[in-house]
């Protein structure tokens, strides 16, 4: 539960709570619950019109590790949580299960593992595009860090780097392994 706390002149005003993504988390009379993983800012509103922004990130342990696979704008993309999931996740860009004993060791201590199959696209600005859609969609989705680590094997590196060039904001490490 979250209280506000109110100037004793404004004690008797009341507080009006909000969700940002009430698919995410919801709040009544400051107590939150959560629905789904994501993130949510929940937001008190003093009836005089003052705004305290509280920062709320919806996590959750996972009863069971998460293995999904599924297409997305057209293309495979698969995502793996561990039970034991720190948020943290690692995003390799081609070449999901190759030479991949780091990224298991990783996973072992709760990064997440995805993949987005985009192929045919070399790192082009389109593949940038899907791969952003893609990222706005697993921040709807799963519990993850804001920032992820790419990993760009191979040709990866195309894509790696220039989404990391386009949107440094998402972006906490960049690893690149015999890049093209």
């Amino acid at each position: 539960k979250i209280n506000a706390k109110v100037a004793r002149h404004l004690s008797k005003k009341s507080v009006i709570w909000k969700s940002s993504d009430k698919s995410v988390a919801t709040v009544k009379n400051g107590v939150v619950t959560a629905v789904s993983a994501g993130q949510a800012v929940i937001t008190a509103t003093v009836c005089t019109g003052e705004t305290v922004p509280f920062i709320c990130l919806v996590t959750y342990k996972y009863d069971q590790p998460i293995n999904d696979t599924f297409i997305f704008n057209g293309h495979e993309a698969t995502v793996l949580i561990p039970q034991n999931s720190n948020g943290k996740w690692i995003w390799k860009t081609e070449f999901m299960y190759a030479f991949d004993k780091s990224e298991e060791d990783l996973y072992e201590l709760g990064y997440a593992r995805v993949y987005y199959s985009i192929s045919d696209k070399y790192g082009s600005p389109d593949s940038v595009r899907l791969m952003r859609e893609f990222y706005d969609f697993l921040m709807r989705r799963y519990a993850l860090n804001k920032k992820c680590n790419l990993f760009g094997f191979s040709r990866g590196a195309l894509y790696a780097f220039n989404f990391a060039l386009a949107h440094p904001d998402c972006v906490e490490k960049v690893y690149l392994d015999a890049p093209v």
